[in-house]
């Protein structure tokens, strides 16, 4: 497991050993241009504000996708918000990148409920 800031590419996925069965994104959000989802950025928000790959507007969970996709590393379950689901699927649909069930969905379990870009809905732990 890989967390924090100030990490390089290759230390996040872990592509200098990439020996994983499956990918799970925790606690991921939307791409920058995507106003739905809280805390929508990509990468930096002082630095960019839309990245695209292909014509695509790119989340850190797509552009992670790929990476990992390079490697047979299929992305098998996020975690966010309703926003970060509705662009996965979007993703899956256009690009593949991350692996559907039967019903061709995404596993993405909804942690929290976006209410802009600034403010969540969540639930306190038992």
């Amino acid at each position: 497991m890989m967390e924090g800031i100030n990490k390089t590419y290759s230390e996040i996925m872990h592509t200098n050993e990439p020996f994983f069965s499956a990918a799970f994104f925790i606690g991921y959000h939307t791409h920058a241009s995507n106003s739905q989802g809280v805390l929508s950025h990509t990468f930096n928000s002082a630095l960019f504000s839309d990245v695209r790959v292909n014509g695509i507007p790119a989340s850190e969970a797509f552009v992670n996708a790929l990476i990992a996709a390079q490697y047979g590393v299929p992305v098998v379950l996020l975690t966010g918000d309703q926003a970060l689901k509705d662009e996965v699927r979007s993703y899956a649909r256009e690009c593949g990148v991350f692996r559907r069930g039967k019903d061709g969905s995404v596993e993405c379990a909804i942690v929290k409920e976006s209410v802009g870009r600034t403010s969540v809905h969540t639930s306190e732990p038992s």
